[in-house]
């Protein structure tokens, strides 16, 4: 097992407040479809475990090297509208570090991030 944890439990939606419309993203049933992302000297391992509601994505991770990044991604072909926003829930027994959400657009080139540090 890996040493230090990161639990995330997840419910992305994107709101058109505008219309009141909700459209659920992914459930995170099944960790499968989300692929772990991870500097050289990062472990990183991910499994299913009981969310908020339903299921939920718990990420394992280690800096082995001391410093670093990790991280899970999945492509979610859309078009943003002018309003939105992005909802979930995160739990975590980890030590302090940086949340980072971003967005990457079709080329991979472009993104858009939010730090909380």
């Amino acid at each position: 097992m890996i040493p230090k944890a990161l639990m995330i439990l997840l419910f992305f939606a994107t709101i058109n407040p505008a219309l009141a419309q909700v459209t659920l993203l992914d459930d995170f049933e099944f960790s499968a479809p989300w692929q772990p992302i991870a500097s050289d000297g990062v472990k990183i391992d991910t499994s299913t475990v009981a969310g908020f509601s339903g299921r939920g994505i718990r990420i394992d991770f280690d800096f082995v090297a001391g410093a670093g990044y990790c991280g899970i991604q999945k492509p979610f072909p859309m078009a943003l509208p002018a309003n939105y926003k992005f909802t979930f829930y995160v739990k975590a027994d980890a030590p302090v570090n940086n949340f980072e959400f971003k967005l990457l657009d079709e080329s991979g080139d472009n993104v858009w991030w939010v730090n909380q540090r």
